[in-house]
C-alpha cells in the first residue's frame, strides 16, 4: 500500500495531439497532462481519449511522484479547480483493496463567496 497527500502550491498544463503511451500493458492515447506540484512531491494527471483503456494509478518507488488517469472530458473541470480554490491538497492511494486518486479543497464554510466585504 502506497499514499501520497500534499498540498498543491504550484501546477502547469500542457496539451497535445494524442500521444500514444503504453502504460501497465495497455496501449493509451492522452492529449494533456496537468503537472501538480507540492512538498517535494508530482502528481502528473494524464486526460485519455474515450476510446482509451484507463490504467490503474501508481505511485513510484521513491514515494515523491505519482501518476494517474482521467477521461479527457473532465479537463476543464480539473482546470477550474487548480484556478479558483486555495487551498487544493493531492491524493493518491494505490492499495490491495483500494485505490483512489483526487485533487481537492479543504473543507470550506458554505456560501463562502456569497459573503458582503
Amino acid at each position: 500500500m502506497a499514499r501520497m497527500f500534499f498540498e498543491v502550491t504550484n501546477y502547469a498544463c500542457e496539451l497535445y495531439n494524442e500521444v500514444p503511451r503504453t502504460v501497465q500493458n495497455l496501449n493509451i492515447f492522452y492529449n494533456s497532462i496537468i503537472k501538480v506540484f507540492g512538498s517535494r512531491k508530482r502528481i502528473y494527471i494524464y486526460f485519455v481519449t474515450e476510446a482509451s483503456p484507463l490504467p490503474k494509478p501508481s505511485i513510484s518507488s521513491s514515494g515523491f511522484a505519482g501518476e494517474f488517469f482521467v477521461r479527457a472530458s473532465r479537463q476543464a473541470e480539473f482546470i477550474d479547480l487548480l484556478r479558483n480554490e486555495k487551498p487544493i491538497f493531492a491524493d493518491l492511494h494505490t492499495g490491495e483493496r483500494e485505490v483512489y486518486c483526487n485533487i481537492r479543497t479543504a473543507y470550506e464554510p458554505t456560501g463562502e463567496e456569497e459573503k458582503a466585504n
